[in-house]
């Protein structure tokens, strides 16, 4: 598809992705439902100011030196941003230190596994539940006991004993988060809270939080009495928290020189089934699972197996390469979705179309997020 001035990749990327993000955000409206405004519960003038000295100051710098593994165009700024809408001073509690810990001297940051039942938070005035998993509906629990307020930004559905599995089909369509932001808001409500609900600016999906405040008059009398009854609504009774080394379950561990084989020669098929023989730079085909599957042997399949994952977790992982979205994979287009750099962070990765695509990378050296 070409537009009459010529602009293609505009064009493309309007019909690939502007459309069908705003068609997916549109239908997920619920005209019948209430709408949260965003960010009510503070003065927006001052969080703005707030995250953007964060955001300069701090969020830059730390997203140039990033050592996890996750993104840090989402993780660091969404943290800049749930900051900015809570600063205050305090301590940090994570099952296992993080990289990034060490350029934060003087902060209070522990490693420890935290046993909700049996733990208790001495001297707390008010807890944060930022993604915190299974520990999520614990966290008014250990507020209750310890008589203070708290935050909490659900993310991965647990219940106080194991994933959360949704029990009903939910009112007006509600989805599974949907349906556990409601299980966990029944939680605070049940202890005596008075809940407010707001929807943070930050780069994610999930970004409808909870607050809790204690009554003027004190929260319930018989806080462990409601507890114990909540508790008792599990199938289990056992606390399990997740191990303190994570278990790489995502083909990441496959040896390099078997990874490049793999991609190559997918890659390399993906080119040889273009059918637009009109563009100056090749965007391959487009190929389903299953045959992209055929290109491997039963060895590298095995050895995907044994990796804790399959063909698409292991194409995923190549997201410098690959798209894989409906069931299929075809080659990523940068030109089409835009420039991914983040400002100051130093180039590691070599650019992988620079090396193996018949006509280079898309994107120029100063515009790409790999090595030229």
């Amino acid at each position: 598809m070409v537009s009459a001035d010529g602009y293609e990749h505009e064009v493309i990327w309007m019909r690939d992705f502007a459309f069908t993000s705003l068609l997916r955000w549109l239908r997920n409206i619920r005209l019948e439902g209430t709408v949260i405004e965003t960010h009510r519960l503070v003065g927006i003038n001052e969080f703005s100011r707030t995250y953007r000295d964060l955001k300069e100051n701090f969020g830059r710098q730390i997203a140039s030196k990033w050592r996890e593994r996750t993104d840090p165009r989402k993780f660091v700024f969404e943290d800049c941003a749930i900051a900015a809408y809570l600063i205050f001073s305090g301590y940090g509690i994570d099952i296992r230190r993080r990289n990034i810990w060490d350029d934060f001297a003087g902060a209070d940051l522990r490693e420890c596994s935290l046993n909700p039942e049996k733990d208790v938070l001495d001297g707390a005035d008010f807890l944060i539940g930022n993604h915190s998993d299974e520990l999520t509906p614990w966290i008014p629990v250990l507020a209750a006991r310890s008589r203070c307020g708290f935050f909490l930004l659900p993310c991965c559905p647990f219940d106080f004993y194991g994933r959360y599995v949704k029990k009903t089909k939910a009112k007006n369509g509600n989805s599974c988060y949907g349906s556990y932001f409601l299980y966990i808001r029944s939680i605070c409500e049940r202890l005596g809270f008075e809940v407010e609900e707001d929807r943070l600016k930050i780069p994610s999906t999930k970004r409808r939080c909870l607050i809790g405040l204690v009554p003027g008059s004190g929260l319930l009398s018989n806080t462990e009495e409601v507890i114990k009854e909540l508790l008792s609504e599990g199938k289990s009774n056992i606390f399990v928290a997740r191990p303190k080394v994570e278990r790489v379950r995502n083909c990441s561990q496959i040896p390099t020189d078997l990874r490049q084989q793999m991609t190559l020669r997918i890659f390399n098929h993906l080119l040889s089934i273009d059918t637009d023989q009109s563009s100056e730079w090749s965007r391959g085909g487009v190929l389903p699972l299953p045959r992209a599957a055929d290109l491997l042997s039963a060895t590298e399949k095995e050895q995907l197996k044994d990796s804790h994952g399959g063909l698409q977790t292991f194409l995923k992982n190549q997201h410098q390469v690959f798209k894989v979205a409906g069931g299929s994979v075809s080659i990523r287009d940068w030109a089409t979705e835009g420039v991914r750099r983040v400002d100051g962070k130093t180039k590691i990765s070599a650019c992988w179309f620079k090396l193996y695509h018949p006509n280079g990378c898309p994107l120029s050296n100063e515009l790409c997020s790999f090595a030229h």
